[in-house]
């Protein structure tokens, strides 16, 4: 992050910039696609933020000094590399994820945990549709996981950020209901899966709601208060106490199948 000093002589020294140099550095961002653009911003304020005031202005000063055509392919080969390298680490992303996939597959669900984080990680700062569509795939792989480790409170949140953005998600409303009916949120996991199966007639997603609804109708109490979206934040030492409370519903939610990997 650059220093509002850092920041003022930047500014100072763009205002100093002749039209026929502005007009190049416009014509230039004009071309970049956004997530290219999105990542060099951020590695020029990394490498800025990492600089002294005395090399900032060295490094501003050699800028100035510059004809339009120098800009304009000093611009292009640094835009050249910047998209180089978000495409290298989407492909890593990529394989990352499908690493994961096998590991989940074979039942190893922390290491495939582990695995979608990292692609997950890889992806920052790249704001294509790809990369967004990567990340949300990730993160529903990374509610099975955590689904089929008995963490249900990662689930309610993982699940919950994908629908946040994609509010008829079949994958994470089924995920998120299944834990929700591990918690003993009752309502909260019927209103989840009669969603689910609204969108699609599944019948692993059939046999958790009618199992739901069968809870609710001989509950002998009042159900657990539902919930419009995950639970909030302080309620995080009620979630870890249902946990326990609950195992055999948690193990029952983790063991049944339905929508596998994104």
């Amino acid at each position: 992050m650059m220093s509002p000093e850092m920041m003022r002589m930047a500014q100072e020294q763009f205002s100093r910039m002749s039209p026929e140099q502005m007009q190049a550095i416009q014509r230039q961002l004009s071309t970049m696609d956004p997530a290219t653009l999105q990542a060099q911003v951020a590695q020029a304020q990394a490498m800025m933020g990492n600089m002294s005031q005395e090399q900032v202005q060295a490094q501003l000063d050699q800028t100035s000094r510059l004809t339009p055509e120098q800009l304009e392919a000093q611009s292009r080969a640094a835009t050249s590399s910047m998209a180089a390298q978000v495409e290298y680490r989407f492909k890593g992303a990529t394989m990352l994820k499908d690493e994961g996939n096998s590991l989940h597959r074979a039942g190893r669900y922390e290491e495939a945990a582990a695995k979608y984080q990292a692609a997950r990680d890889n992806l920052t700062g790249n704001a294509s549709p790809a990369a967004a569509a990567l990340a949300q795939s990730c993160l529903l792989n990374l509610a099975s996981c955590h689904l089929k480790l008995g963490n249900h409170g990662e689930v309610v949140e993982q699940a919950g950020e994908v629908l946040n953005k994609d509010p008829d998600n079949v994958k994470a409303l089924y995920r998120r209901g299944q834990s929700l009916r591990a918690l003993e949120d009752l309502p909260g996991a019927e209103r989840d899966l009669a969603r689910a199966h609204a969108l699609h007639a599944d019948d692993n997603v059939k046999a958790a709601l009618e199992e739901v609804r069968q809870l609710l109708e001989t509950s002998p109490g009042p159900a657990a208060k539902p919930a419009d979206s995950a639970p909030a934040a302080g309620g995080l030492s009620a979630l870890a106490a249902a946990m326990k409370k609950n195992k055999p519903a948690a193990a029952a939610a983790a063991a049944r199948g339905g929508p596998f990997l994104s």
